[in-house]
């Protein structure tokens, strides 16, 4: 997910030992610090470590939580948490990092503004967090503090998160998505939105795919790009503002 405002995060990881940091501008619990930082305006000017986390693999960030992939396939949040965002089974905000429950295959890990999604070692999808617009995929539009597996997902490679959709790349180079359809961003041909995935239109050879806050791209196996969505601020480099389906 591309990040409009908040947080504005620096992730170095370090090889001895691997270790996360971030250089954050965001609330005291995103920034999960065990160091003094300034609460009256949740800033560190400067890198901090986040506790807890010694053997990170990869980490992603939503609008204001944090996650982490840990090595062995357990993933890590902390920050904000009044959606269920961490994923631990509480919507108690969290200083420190948290253990998302049941989670022990993860091989990626992907935030939207209020959700997160795990990529699985068995190529199944799982989400938690706000599902009002349907982003976790389950058929539902409720949101969820614990994992919950995404539908008829068995074959996904690679996924991506926005604001409020969802998309996995599969093994087959067709991409599905789920969530808001606002502007067209599940890529189907509508704006309504989802809460099983559809699949994207005419795609059938990407390689490569990334959300943004209301749009996606998909790199395809020729090296070009296509993008659907939100098409504001010449996102396509092109006179349509917005298409639901890939241009």
């Amino acid at each position: 997910m591309l990040i409009k405002i908040n947080p504005l995060c620096l992730l170095v990881l370090l090889s001895f030992p691997l270790i996360s940091l971030i250089s954050c501008r965001s609330t005291k619990e995103e920034v999960s610090t065990d160091s003094t930082c300034s609460e009256s305006s949740w800033i560190c000017s400067s890198p901090v470590w986040v506790t807890g986390i010694s053997n990170a693999t990869a980490i992603s960030g939503g609008s204001d939580h944090m996650c982490s992939l840990i090595s062995g396939g357990t993933v890590k949040c902390w920050g904000d948490n009044y959606q269920g965002q961490l994923g631990n089974g509480s919507t108690t905000d969290s200083s420190s990092p948290v253990s998302v429950s049941n989670i022990s295959t993860a091989t990626a890990v992907t935030g939207g503004s209020y959700h997160t999604c795990a990529l699985l070692d068995n190529s199944t999808v799982q989400c938690w967090g706000y599902g009002l617009y349907g982003q976790l995929g389950n058929g539902s539009s409720s949101s969820s503090s614990s994992p919950v597996t995404v539908n008829n997902i068995t074959t996904a490679t690679a996924i991506t998160t926005g604001d409020y959709h969802s998309c996995a790349l599969l093994d087959n180079n067709t991409i599905q998505c789920w969530g808001s359809g606002s502007y067209g961003s599940l890529g189907n041909g509508s704006d309504s939105n989802s809460n099983t995935p559809v699949t994207v239109s005419g795609i059938s050879t990407a390689s490569t795919i990334d959300a943004g806050e209301d749009h996606t791209c998909a790199v395809l196996s020729d090296k070009t790009v296509q993008c659907w969505g939100f098409g504001g601020w010449e996102i396509w480099v092109t006179a349509q503002a917005v298409t639901a389906t890939p241009l």
